[in-house]
């Protein structure tokens, strides 16, 4: 099992891997996690499961909030 993004290394200059690339700055949690985990296209289904979870829970809670009381109790 590959380490999570948290786990990665970061290229600290102790690490032999990060020796040839010192130059360039060393990307934040941030922008490693939005490259890793939101930008990888082998993550891309699991993304758009919970995009769409999340707006269908969103336009739940949006009918809920507007139009479910006169759909529960008929307007009198």
């Amino acid at each position: 099992m590959d380490p999570g993004f948290l786990n990665k290394p970061r290229g600290h200059p102790s690490s032999s891997a990060a020796a040839p690339r010192a130059s360039r700055p060393q990307p934040n949690f941030l922008q490693r996690f939005w490259r890793d985990e939101i930008a990888n296209p082998e993550k891309r289904a699991g993304n758009q499961a919970v995009a769409w979870g999340v707006s269908f829970f969103v336009a739940g809670i949006v009918f809920a909030r507007t139009i479910a009381k006169d759909v529960i109790v008929p307007a009198l």
